[in-house]
């Protein structure tokens, strides 16, 4: 007998980097600023949103490029699992993005998920108003 499912709307964000292959669509919200050090990084930085700011103020390139070489900053994803619970939805998600923090999980209904796609597929410049 196959497992009822249900649709899970999951919103997270990880430092995963290079590319994923997933069985579900994902959406890629917005690229964050806590960053965390790539392996084998030997930087002294300790980056958060002030330091950015203030080398994009000065136009300190040497210490823009050491933040890109040495650490990966958060992205938030979103997608909608099927599954037949959202530990288990949540689980799907974690076989991929071993990192993932989640911040939205819910249960979504047939409509509901049409609308948030509406809203998902529309170009930025639309979502932002």
């Amino acid at each position: 007998m196959t497992p009822i499912t249900s649709a899970y709307y999951l919103a997270w964000r990880t430092w995963k980097e290079g590319h994923v292959e997933t069985p579900w669509d994902f959406w890629f919200m917005r690229q964050g600023d806590d960053f965390r050090r790539r392996q084998g990084s030997t930087s002294r930085l300790k980056p958060d949103s002030t330091t950015l700011q203030a080398a994009f103020k000065a136009g300190n390139a040497a210490v823009l490029d050491e933040i890109e070489r040495e650490f990966v900053s958060d992205m938030h994803l979103v997608a909608f699992i099927e599954a037949d619970s959202m530990d288990n939805a949540q689980n799907q998600v974690l076989k991929l993005f071993e990192d993932a923090e989640f911040y939205r999980s819910a249960y979504v209904d047939a409509a509901t998920r049409v609308q948030i796609l509406k809203i998902l597929n529309q170009p930025v410049k639309e979502r932002a108003g």
